[in-house]
């Protein structure tokens, strides 16, 4: 992999993430990368926590030889934090199978989403940080489950772009649309699919990278759907339409922001995405306007962490107890990103920017 990230506590963090993953098994006996003292391995973990990525990085120490594990104090210490993320991620998960019971016999299907639905492809599952409870209802059931959550006391509340928010248990988020998308539903694949897991977590990241920031965590929940729906090679175990797949991506005018965002996995985790729809053929040099595209990408992930909280002023804003502040960081961090964010697809762009000039986004 050419080094391309900014420093080399990203570099040797994003080594780490490519073992957890089962992207790159090699990379564990790589003196030359893990020969770490205590403060690397201090920097390395504070990065992970600012891209919620702290379990996957235990995962991979795992995995490396005893003489290039970190110093005991801090194994320890890694330890203590990936135990207390598994012990959560089975707690949401006990909260969520009593949830769904409880779903199905009120006659509802929910559809997770975005975290809680990719958690299951990872190699170790509770080593992912859980974050709300995304649930998506078809039109026809949305108001049903409003009412049904009301009912059992999750106490719902109404948010500006339409889905409902709940605190109780883990926090839930009720969604009437699957996509973070501006685009006629019959323009978008049927959910639930494969294609509408793929179409989803990169519209999101999208929608992310054009505002607030996106983390490393929300990239890796890609990369494990591309291994688990495409298999080891083209020809074996792909559970999706690639030519289908790409046809809605063009539908809904994010196939450049794709071959983006494809291009950051293959040169970051490795994978070879020539057998992903909408990437750049194997050995073929970036075209120059994928290239610039990645350039800005880059900065945007690993200048904010998770949603952009890494960043010092987000970190402030995101404490203050003013809402305007935290929108006007918001639009400030869009208006920073305007051209990377034109070049990738301007017409999410300007939804987007509509939606928070509404106050629909924080």
């Amino acid at each position: 992999m050419s080094r391309v990230v900014g420093n080399d506590t990203e570099h040797k963090l994003l080594a780490l993430l490519r073992i957890a993953l089962n992207c790159s098994a090699e990379a564990a006996n790589d003196k030359q990368i893990f020969s770490l003292d205590a403060e690397d391995w201090r920097n390395i973990l504070d990065l992970a926590a600012a891209h919620t990525v702290t379990g996957l990085v235990y995962a991979a120490v795992k995995k490396l030889p005893s003489d290039l594990c970190p110093p005991d104090n801090i194994s320890l210490k890694l330890m203590m934090e990936a135990e207390r993320i598994e012990r959560y991620s089975r707690k949401v998960a006990a909260f969520t199978e009593k949830l769904v019971s409880e779903l199905k016999g009120a006659s509802l299907a929910p559809v997770f989403m975005k975290g809680h639905e990719v958690a299951k492809y990872y190699p170790e599952p509770y080593l992912r940080v859980c974050g709300d409870i995304d649930i998506y209802f078809q039109p026809s059931e949305f108001q049903m489950a409003v009412s049904f959550f009301k009912e059992k006391g999750y106490a719902p509340q109404r948010r500006p772009d339409h889905s409902f928010f709940s605190n109780s248990g883990p926090g839930i988020d009720i969604h009437p649309y699957y996509f973070d998308l501006h685009v006629r539903l019959e323009k978008l694949p049927p959910v639930p699919s494969t294609e509408a897991v793929l179409l989803m977590l990169s519209s999101h990241i999208l929608k992310h990278a054009m505002g607030p920031g996106v983390g490393l965590r929300q990239i890796c929940d890609m990369v494990v759907c591309l291994k688990a729906f495409t298999g080891n090679s083209a020809e074996s175990n792909c559970t999706y339409n690639s030519v289908k797949l790409e046809e809605y991506f063009q539908a809904a005018h994010v196939a450049t922001w794709n071959k983006v965002l494809l291009a950051f996995i293959s040169r970051y985790f490795g994978l070879d995405t020539a057998m992903f729809s909408g990437s750049v053929n194997a050995g073929q040099p970036l075209p120059k306007k994928i290239r610039k595209l990645l350039s800005s990408f880059e900065r945007i992930v690993f200048s904010g962490g998770n949603f952009g909280f890494y960043n010092i002023s987000r970190k402030k804003t995101a404490t203050s107890k003013f809402s305007g502040k935290r929108k006007i960081d918001t639009f400030y961090r869009f208006l920073r990103n305007t051209p990377f964010s034109l070049r990738c697809s301007p017409r999410e762009f300007f939804s987007y920017t509509f939606s928070l000039l509404k106050g629909n986004l924080d």
